[in-house]
């Protein structure tokens, strides 16, 4: 898999559960919010009409409603798609369906909340390709629209010029539930708005970055304040549930991950079966703090072998990722993670803002060895900064979607990873994307851009050397035009940032399309 590819598939795999992890692009907005943005429509009933399943005149009946994703956009164009949610089991419509559209082209989203009989209809919506699928309806699985039959999370699907597809039905699969209290170490119910649970199973294929195992659930909002957390939408195998800190890298003394019945070693973990039934009660989870096993390091500067203060440490299994386990450095650059036990994993060390290019380094812990030690020296990197600008040379801003990266010599084939990691807390950009992990040893020789502001970007720990930059505006009127470089064009061809350790002024021109010419 290449690294653009293993972007998309995690992005949208991400997307469609539509609140995974720390990414969280793409969030359904929430009905009652009083800040919804305008550009939320109302669907009267008289559009709805056009699904030809439909009595506007039915006093009875409820319109869709439809909501935008985080760009805030939506992909408007001369095609439409439409269809409903009925029942696998009954064929009765779902009328409490959420059915959600991904635009691959841009990454904007649009949910909708069907009408009464389960209808949707998605109206002028732009040509390309696009993602469909039924999102957190509680009752049922999620359902996704896949008309060609393809494997795998990416389940894309192409609009032509013009076209208006009918007839879509997603039959949507009951879903089983776990159900529990989430306890704090003393065994006392715990409330929290940071502390999720999900559940994960095996996947049907190892990925790129050699992870076997998926969540296919999380709690949708914050652990009630009596402890009490639901997981709805699973299918009826076996599976295992745990409980993370999705904001631990901001904090000095998290909760790591804890496997259900309440541990943080994972060997240890209970899976829960259904038993011939739907629902799994008293599920629940005993958090800790400690474990058995403990891994501790010192990072350094490899140039001066002096210590690097606020270094990120992840540490997560290899087969799963999303087990991520963390600490910062101290000022003597040591770090100490006492929550482990035995098994394969994958450590990274970050310390981007502070201009060292990441790094990471596979450990094995055994049953017998209960301290074991992993010491970094970072390289010194560059930082790379910039702005964009029109074709004309005013400086503007891009959308909430866009993104970009840096590679060290692109003439090698970059290796699989994952769009799975975690931010050190100490970058100063407000708007940050997330971290890719590779598998192996080494030198991250990519980093992605973050955006001080929407008009500027930052690159962190690049490594030095040739460095050829990529952006993608993520709008479908927009595309780069020029990076421009000390007065050269160095798109394709890159830069050598040679013995610097920071760059200035890069200025990413980003141009429009023509406007077409009037008939003659």
């Amino acid at each position: 898999m290449t690294r653009r590819s293993a972007w998309t598939c995690a992005l949208s795999f991400l997307l469609c559960f539509a609140a995974l992890g720390t990414v969280r692009l793409g969030a359904r907005p929430n009905p009652g919010d009083s800040s919804m943005p305008a550009t939320a429509a109302l669907m009267t009933s008289s559009s709805l009409s056009q699904t030809g399943s439909v009595d506007a005149n039915d006093p009875s009946f409820r319109p869709q409603r439809e909501y935008l994703g985080q760009s805030e956009r939506r992909p408007n164009g001369d095609c439409s798609l439409s269809g409903r949610v009925i029942s696998d089991v009954t064929s009765e419509p779902v009328g409490n369906a959420t059915v959600y559209l991904f635009y691959t082209a841009t990454h904007d989203a649009i949910f909708v909340d069907v009408a009464s009989d389960g209808s949707f209809l998605f109206k002028d919506i732009a040509a390309g390709e696009y993602m469909l699928r039924t999102t957190h309806t509680a009752g049922y699985q999620d359902t996704p629209y896949n008309p060609e039959n393809k494997k795998g999370n990416l389940l894309t699907f192409t609009l032509h010029e013009g076209e208006y597809r009918t007839d879509i039905v997603l039959k949507a699969k009951p879903a089983c539930t776990i159900s529990g209290m989430i306890l704090d170490e003393d065994g006392r119910p715990l409330g929290s708005n940071e502390i999720s649970v999900v559940a994960w199973q095996e996947k049907d294929e190892t990925d790129s970055i050699g992870a076997r195992f998926a969540i296919v659930a999380q709690t949708p909002g914050p652990i009630r304040a009596d402890g009490f957390y639901s997981l709805d939408g699973l299918d009826a195998r076996p599976t295992y549930v745990m409980a993370k800190d999705w904001r631990a890298q901001d904090k000095d003394d998290p909760y790591p991950p804890c496997y259900y019945p309440g541990t943080v070693d994972r060997n240890k973990a209970t899976m829960v079966s259904f038993d011939n039934a739907s629902v799994a009660e008293n599920v629940d989870i005993r958090l800790q703090k400690h474990g058995e096993y403990t891994l501790e390091g010192t990072i350094t500067d490899e140039s001066t072998g002096s210590p690097i203060a606020k270094a990120l440490v992840v540490v997560h299994h290899v087969d799963m990722l999303f087990d991520r386990v963390m600490a910062y450095t101290d000022v003597q650059g040591h770090y100490r993670i006492d929550s482990l036990a035995p098994g394969e994993f994958l450590v990274h060390v970050d310390a981007k803002p502070f201009g060292f290019v990441r790094k990471r380094q596979p450990l094995t812990i055994d049953s017998q060895t209960k301290v074991s030690r992993l010491d970094f020296a970072l390289k010194p990197g560059v930082i790379i900064r910039g702005k964009f600008v029109d074709a004309a040379g005013k400086e503007i801003e891009v959308g909430p979607t866009a993104y970009g990266t840096a590679r060290h010599d692109p003439r090698v084939n970059p290796q699989g990873g994952s769009w799975s990691g975690v931010r050190n807390r100490y970058t100063v950009a407000e708007r940050k994307h997330a971290i890719f992990y590779e598998g192996g040893a080494g030198d991250y020789e990519e980093e992605s851009m973050d955006f001080p502001t929407l008009g500027t970007f930052v690159i962190e720990g690049m490594f030095p050397g040739q460095t050829v930059l990529s952006f993608e505006p993520k709008a479908s009127d927009a595309f780069v035009q020029a990076i421009l470089y000390q007065g050269r064009n160095v798109t394709g061809t890159g830069l050598d940032t040679g013995a610097d350790r920071e760059v200035q002024d890069v200025t990413i021109v980003i141009g429009h399309p023509a406007p077409p010419l009037p008939p003659r």
